[in-house]
């Protein structure tokens, strides 16, 4: 007997990152979590970056410049991808990259394309981090 499977399509999804309750087809509800791409992330979401190593936050990146600084994110791999984030580039038109550089260590590089220059202060935004494994 052939089994069929269906493709899953966005609105069998219940995307988001909270708990949500479903009308069952045969009746009654069922219970489940929200599903996001932070779901697959090694800690389940992303981790605010903590500086580890590198110049302080504090810094001026001049233009045509980068900074970087290290944050310790456990699990990290040497070829897992990494998504992160600063809620603060605005029309700064800051560009952020980051890569595992070592077991369980994460480079984040801030780059400044711009032709005046930016400080980066640590008041001034979050850094975001996740880490997704690769297979």
């Amino acid at each position: 007997m052939a089994i069929k499977f269906e493709t899953a399509t966005g609105e069998d999804l219940d995307l988001g990152v909270g708990t949500v309750t479903k009308t069952s087809p045969g009746g009654g509800t069922m219970n489940g979590t929200q599903i996001s791409i932070s779901t697959f992330g090694i800690a389940g979401a992303p981790t605010q970056a903590t500086h580890v190593s590198g110049p302080p936050l504090d810094t001026i990146i001049l233009a045509g410049q980068s900074i970087n600084f290290s944050v310790t994110i456990v699990g990290a791999a040497i070829g897992d991808f990494v998504i992160v984030s600063y809620d603060s580039i605005g029309a700064n038109n800051l560009i952020v990259s980051a890569f595992v550089e070592s077991a369980n260590l994460v480079r984040v590089v801030i780059s400044n394309p711009n032709i005046g220059q930016f400080t980066v202060t640590n008041d001034q935004g979050e850094f975001k981090v996740l880490v997704l494994k690769a297979r």
